[in-house]
């Protein structure tokens, strides 16, 4: 299992052994309520590659798994 992104503000994917996507992972972050960028979401990059990374990882561990 493997992650990529089309480019750096694309969603992650999630790839099996065969370079199959599996899933895709969407951006975390925030959408302030107040300021000059309130309602518009604020992504954080570090923190979605950690959530694919984890993903991705957690779907090695079980790949031998019955489904």
């Amino acid at each position: 299992m493997n992650t990529r992104q089309a480019h750096e503000l694309a969603p992650y994917f999630v790839y099996d052994a065969h370079g199959e996507p599996i899933c895709m992972v969407y951006p975390v972050g925030k959408t302030p309520d107040t300021g000059p960028l309130q309602g518009i979401f604020l992504p954080d990059f570090e923190a979605t590659h950690k959530r694919a990374e984890w993903i991705a990882d957690s779907l090695r561990k079980n790949e031998g798994a019955k489904p």
